[in-house]
């Protein structure tokens, strides 16, 4: 059978939960109302559908886990259910009848679900696999079972079935029913007594002793049942009831258990327990004998000569299949004496081969080269071979007969090897080919540690009967595997801290440095870690940071001079690691001896160089503590010169922002001096304008006033780029809508346009405009917009200017138009000499720009421009 560990399911403890709080309400509820018989016929008919429900919903997540793990049980799990959907279906119309249409519920149409409920459940206790039998086994089974029906019978004839048959309580159908509810509940004595004698195969006791449960608490229920109606003293809602319920939920909790029972991957087989060896099982016929002459005897006394006739010939029966099983008994034990002496000298002819084989099998066994050791099922030593005496350090002699788990496995794995053991003598095939490892002790006190492959010890008939153990010492390689696992671990972390210093900003160099020199302590266990920079002659060096990892301070400050250390300095600038097992001794760091050393109790050192821009700048100086000296492996070497890089990219980093630093400051002076000058070419420009204004007022020729006027407003409309570029935050660019703004408005003034009541209309867009295109563009609008204010209208005459400008895809549009009395016919646009058009023209081809033109006599002009940015390469 498949089984699968992911299946869902109700727990047990949660079901028995549920179980258990109905059942316990119910009868509460039951005694409290006991009077009112309308409140106990709602409660009983309510709460009895509702059970059954339940019920059902624990026997279909069975079927589930069965059905999923193709269970051979899942045929009879389903009959089970059958049979409770069939009693929910009664009570369902027992409970219509009875508080829906207020009718008589017994006899009715319910009885068909209840009487169905007996065969299904009947059948789906048969379908459950079995255990073998021999022949004669099978036979006494039967024999029994057939005394007990007999026995059980005669009991319920004389106290049940003949005084109803001798009273005719009740009449018609429901005395009928009566009595066949009672030949019903006789009948699941059979199904009872299965359970009872032929265990279920795949079934545990716990599971059996549910369902055997259920049967009985609903058989004593029914003959209740049967006996309040027949006497008319039965009452929906009466307490005993309960019998039925706590039946209905022990089916439930049976279905329930043995669905986990398979998720957890229990054994399908059962106990070795044999149901034929219960002592009861042997007197039990004997007893029902005794019962059946007591009956008998009560019969005579009380009955008529019909019913003496019956309890006579059920006694005689009894009798009868009495004395049959004793004659089978007698043969069962003469073929089981017979067989017992075939087995005494088969046993001895064995021994004696056995023997044989074992003196060979011991030769084999003392020169293997692993350690065999033979355990029984007691957990004792039978047997070791002259390896594992080695190992152990033991005589055989002291070895044989002791108990393996308590006199040589490490107390700290006793209790764990020895519930293993167990657990693989009980269930074998969990446990198939099993391998453990397990530290001993040996003679000595050492502890090794031994990896074991199990096999199993089986006799002619396939019992085991111990444990076969073949194992390794292992110890030098579980050391060797605990370094390396250390080593690893600190490689990992070693890399995961350089990792983690690599990504960090040494924004502040002081700091940085603090956390390398503890980082750097704290991976390499060092006591004291320090970093030095040369001078710029590199005659002595100074301390930049030193932490000492007891006291978890830092200092700094220290200069050592080349003249007092001349060899250290040397080794120093010959650009190699100073490894120093013996620091006081060492050639490279003798010189600190008596002055730094001895003093701090320094003994062994690693001075790894600092180099920066290509040229040696400093030391990254370890300096070890202690009793015993440290050879310094290439992975501290390595880690420690990482260290060293780091600073070396620390003190990159602090020289690039620096650098940075001064550029950011040059290119802030660069922008002062560009609004500055932007401010004196807008001054110069005004200046420019002012003079031209001035010159014109001495100018009485009407014509060349306006030429100066119009002069004078290309220079203003250049000088107000400028102005606006010196307030942009970027010193490129300027928003052109302000741009166009003030252009506006100072040509308005100066041509009078507001008292002419020439009206704007502006639509412009928020676009930025880089200096290149601004300037020209301006030009442009003003030439257009001084033409429009010019000659657009005449004397008198209200007129209305529009300007727009926006964006038009990846370009600009922008229109500049008036309902004046249109553009000259005469004149070509394109081709004039007018200086004001030929300078549109101009500028238009600068910025690579389209103009049109759109014009009707009387109705006004309208000029469109299309461009786009003017990109130059970035200047610097």
């Amino acid at each position: 059978m498949e089984k699968n560990p992911k299946i869902r399911l109700i727990s047990l403890r949660n079901a028995t939960i549920i179980s258990a709080v109905f059942t316990v309400v119910y009868l509460m509820l039951t005694l409290i109302f006991l009077g009112n018989q309308e409140f106990l016929t709602v409660l009983s008919n309510t709460i009895s559908p509702l059970v059954n429900l339940i019920v059902i919903i624990f026997l279909i997540l069975t079927l589930r886990v069965l059905k999923t793990c193709k269970s051979s049980e899942y045929t009879a799990w389903l009959f089970l259910t059958l049979a409770q959907f069939s009693y929910l279906v009664g009570d369902v119309i027992w409970s219509i009848l009875e508080m829906g249409l207020r009718t008589e519920p017994f006899p009715s149409i319910a009885d068909v679900g209840y009487i169905l409920y007996y065969p299904l459940f009947a059948i789906g206790i048969f379908m459950l696999p079995r255990l073998s039998q021999n022949t004669d086994r099978n036979y006494k089974t039967v024999l029994d079972m057939a005394i007990i029906l007999i026995a059980s019978g005669m009991f319920f004839w004389t106290f049940l079935i003949m005084p109803t048959l001798e009273t005719k309580t009740g009449e018609g159908l429901g005395l009928y029913l009566s009595i066949l509810y009672i030949m019903l509940d006789f009948a699941l004595l059979f199904p009872l007594l299965d359970l009872i004698f032929n265990r279920i195969k795949s079934l545990k006791d716990s599971v059996l002793l549910l369902l055997a449960a259920s049967i009985v608490a609903q058989l004593f229920t029914d003959i209740w049942f049967v006996q309040q109606t027949i006497s008319g003293n039965y009452f929906s809602g009466n307490p005993m009831e309960t019998g039925w319920m706590i039946g209905y939920f022990l089916l439930g909790l049976a279905g329930i258990m043995r669905a986990n029972e398979i998720i957890s991957h229990e054994k399908e087989a059962t106990t070795s327990r044999d149901p034929h060896k219960f002592s009861y099982n042997i007197y039990l016929p004997y007893l029902l004998v005794i019962l059946s002459y007591l009956l008998l005897i009560v019969g005579y006394k009380n009955y008529s000569d019909m019913n003496l006739m019956v309890l006579e010939t059920g006694v005689g029966l009894t009798i009868l299949l009495v004395v049959i099983r004793q004659l089978l008994s007698l043969k069962e034990n003469q073929t089981l004496y017979l067989n017992a002496q075939q087995e005494i000298i088969k046993r001895k002819k064995t021994e004696k081969k056995l023997k044989r084989e074992r003196d060979r099998a011991q030769s084999y066994f003392n020169i293997s080269g692993v350690i065999l050791l033979v355990l029984d099922l007691k957990g004792c030593v039978k047997l070791v071979n002259k390896k594992g005496c080695q190992v152990l350090g033991y005589p055989k002699e002291e070895i044989i007969g002791k108990d393996w788990f308590s006199t040589f496995v490490a107390p700290e794995e006793r209790e764990d090897a020895k519930s293993i053991f167990t657990k693989s003598i009980q269930n074998p095939k969990d446990y198939k080919n099993m391998q453990t490892e397990t530290n001993i002790i040996n003679r000595e006190g050492e502890k090794r540690t031994i990896s074991w492959q199990h096999t199993f010890l089986k006799n002619e008939n396939k019992e085991i009967v111990g444990t076969l153990s073949s194992g390794e010492d292992v110890t030098l390689r579980k050391i060797r595997e605990k370094k390396l696992n250390e080593k690893t671990k600190s490689t990992i972390r070693r890399q995961d801290v350089l990792l983690q210093l690599t990504r960090e900003e040494a924004n502040d160099l002081e700091h940085a440095f603090k956390t390398l020199v503890e980082y750097d302590s704290d991976i390499l266990d060092v006591e004291r870690v320090s970093i030095w920079f040369f001078n710029d002659d590199k005659t002595e060096i100074v301390c930049r940071d030193l932490y000492q990892k007891s006291t978890k301070t830092h200092d700094k400050g220290f200069i050592l001079k080349a003249l007092d250390y001349p060899q250290y300095f040397k080794a120093i600038k010959n650009s190699h690691n100073i490894a120093a097992y013996d620091a006081i001794n060492d050639p490279n760091t003798f010189e600190f001896a008596e002055s730094y050393l001895k003093p701090l109790g320094i003994i062994s050192m690693l001075d790894v160089p600092i180099w920066f821009k290509g040229e040696l700048y400093g030391v990254l100086c370890h300096e070890h503590v202690g009793d015993r000296k440290r050879k310094w492996s290439f992975e501290d070497q390595d880690f420690a010169g990482a260290i060293a890089n780091l600073v070396s990219r620390y003190l990159e980093s602090e020289n690039r922002r620096q650098a940075e630093k001064k550029i950011i400051q040059s290119l802030n002076e660069k922008e002062v001096l560009l609004r500055e000058i932007h401010h004196r070419v807008k001054n110069n420009m005004q200046v420019i304008s002012s003079l031209l204004n001035l010159q014109s007022r001495s100018i009485e020729n009407e014509s060349v006033r306006d030429v100066f006027k119009e002069s004078q407003n290309r220079v203003r409309s250049m000088s107000m780029v400028h102005e606006l570029l010196y307030r942009s935050p970027d010193l490129a660019s300027i928003y052109f809508k302000d741009y166009i703004r003030n252009l506006v408005n100072t040509l308005f003034q100066s041509y009078n346009a507001h008292n002419r009541e020439i009206k704007l209309k502006a639509d412009i867009e928020d676009i930025k405009m880089g200096i290149d295109t601004a300037i020209p563009l301006g030009l442009i609008m003003n030439e257009l917009l001084t033409n429009s204010l010019n000659h657009a209208f005449q004397e008198g005459q209200n007129g209305e200017i529009k300007i727009s400008a926006k964006l038009e895809g990846d370009g600009y549009l922008v229109t500049i138009s008036d309902n004046g009395v249109g553009f000259p016919d005469d004149i070509d646009f394109y081709q004039t000499r007018s200086l004001g058009l030929q300078l549109v023209n101009t500028l238009v081809d600068q910025i690579k720009g389209d103009i049109k033109l759109e014009t009707e006599h009387g109705k006004g002009t309208k000029f469109e421009l299309r461009f786009k940015e003017v990109k130059y390469k970035a200047r610097i």
